[in-house]
């Protein structure tokens, strides 16, 4: 019923009506009397599997253009439509566009909310300019991998496991930063759907962060219960993914200042030629509006920037990364990622290189999910260009050329050659190593650098 009243609200007066005469200005004005025979009727139609009449048929009317009215190519036709099929076509499309964003490729710009065609030329000269790692000819030859890649705080793992592992599956993401784990140790241990998840805590009873995915790893690197790192090598490319997770805004300032001094160190010891993301919950929101900061974000933030968000702003810049989040154009339900009570706003982010953020296409808040009662999953959709490795040419010894020894002339060069060689002796050294080597090099000098290779016996026999 919500659906119907929604879809209505937002079509406009004063259409013309189809076969039925009843316009919209007719539904809106007499909702409270029809909209739940409405309901019933179309929800008939779907269980029986044919739409009423009046959802089947249209008049076909001719509209007047400019131009000569005598003549036929001045008239436009056009149907009229009744406003109970367009009122279901409105339910529809607004069911479609809540998941438009994952069917659509990414480079389609023309017809979609929130894209201008202008957007695929600029890709183009970008890609044109910087071209990246990858030559334009090895990334023709090598191939893409794409990953989703999201950030979540799950308030505890206790008893989520494998309720987290269906939700990753179900949403296909590959890998997952989770914070406030709420877990102590260091381990790794799997929870459902193949998925296994790394985390590090030293209290059972607040923070704690870790990362669940379905790779292999290569390296694990814990620096406290606020910032983990895990590095993964995936068809070649190092990827690095760290998960944070801030102080709130009434910690004392110098765990503030310890937790963005341990996240600088590990960015800092990452090679600046491996990608990085980060996922974390950083507790402070970086605001609506990028002026004087659009070089580290977007400005498609949530409300105002506070003075912790300041200070993600500030890392960004420090280390020369981007707010993803910020970057993508979404209804407000896609970008809040904490909700409590009346409160709504953005507080867990991902990031990444600037180089690297043309590698993401997507970044958008999935909603529906209940796995954390007050967080809600951030996920963005990146894709790694693979180059394909050039394989190391092998050199194949040519043919060495026999049949030039036929030639009396070739034979009296290399024995006036070989005598130089050896000092004017005519008889050759006891050392057939020695014979050999200035053999091998006199060949060379030869023939215009190619080897000729005689034995001690061919080389008797030409000088008797």
């Amino acid at each position: 019923m919500g659906e119907l009243y929604k879809a209505l609200q937002g079509m406009e007066l004063g259409k013309a009506p189809g076969m039925d005469g009843l316009p919209v200005d007719f539904y809106k004005s007499f909702w409270s009397e029809l909209g739940e025979d409405l309901l019933k009727v179309l929800n008939d139609s779907l269980g029986g599997g044919l739409l009423p009449l009046s959802c089947r048929r249209a008049v076909l009317t001719l509209l007047p253009k400019k131009g000569d009215l005598t003549d036929i190519k001045c008239w436009r036709p056009v149907s009229l439509l009744c406003s109970d099929y367009k009122l279901l076509s409105k339910v529809l499309a607004n069911r479609l566009a809540e998941v438009m964003d994952q069917v659509i490729h990414p480079d389609q710009t023309y017809c979609v909310p929130g894209r201008a065609p202008v957007e695929i030329g600029l890709l183009l000269v970008e890609e044109v300019e910087e071209g990246g790692e990858c030559t334009d000819r090895e990334k023709r030859k090598g191939k893409s991998v794409g990953l989703r890649i999201g950030t979540l705080n799950v308030d505890t793992m206790t008893g989520k496991g494998r309720e987290l592992a269906d939700m990753m599956e179900r949403r296909k993401v590959d890998i997952l930063c989770v914070q406030e784990t709420r877990w102590k140790g260091s381990k790794a241990r799997s929870i459902g759907a193949g998925f296994k998840l790394f985390y590090y805590g030293v209290n059972s009873k607040r923070n704690g962060v870790g990362v669940v995915l379905k790779e292999e790893f290569v390296e694990v690197k814990s620096v406290s219960d606020r910032v983990m790192s895990l590095m993964l090598e995936i068809e070649g490319v190092m990827l690095n993914v760290v998960s944070g997770y801030a102080p709130q805004v009434g910690c004392e300032l110098e765990e503030k200042e310890r937790f963005w001094s341990e996240l600088d160190e590990v960015i800092e010891s990452i090679p600046t030629g491996e990608r990085v993301v980060i996922g974390a919950d950083f507790n402070e929101h970086v605001g609506e509006g990028n002026t004087g900061d659009e070089e580290v974000m977007g400005k498609f933030g949530v409300k105002e920037r506070n003075l912790e968000g300041q200070m993600v702003v500030d890392f960004a810049k420090r280390m020369d990364m981007a707010v993803v989040n910020t970057y993508f154009q979404k209804r407000e339900k896609h970008r809040v990622t904490y909700k409590s009570g009346g409160r709504s706003t953005q507080v867990d982010y991902i990031l990444c290189r600037r180089g690297n953020l043309k590698e993401i296409s997507d970044c958008k808040v999935v909603v529906g999910e209940s796995v954390a009662r007050e967080h809600r999953m951030v996920v963005c959709r990146m894709t790694l260009m693979v180059c394909k490795k050039k394989r190391s040419k092998i050199e194949i010894e040519k043919k060495t050329k026999w049949w030039k020894l036929k030639k009396e002339e070739c034979c009296e060069d290399i024995r006036q050659k070989l005598r130089q060689a050896l000092g004017g002796q005519v008889v050759l050294p006891d050392d057939w190593e020695t014979t050999a080597e200035v053999i091998r090099v006199t060949g060379r000098q030869n023939d215009g650098g190619k080897e000729i290779r005689l034995t001690r016996t061919q080389l008797c026999v030409h000088e008797e």
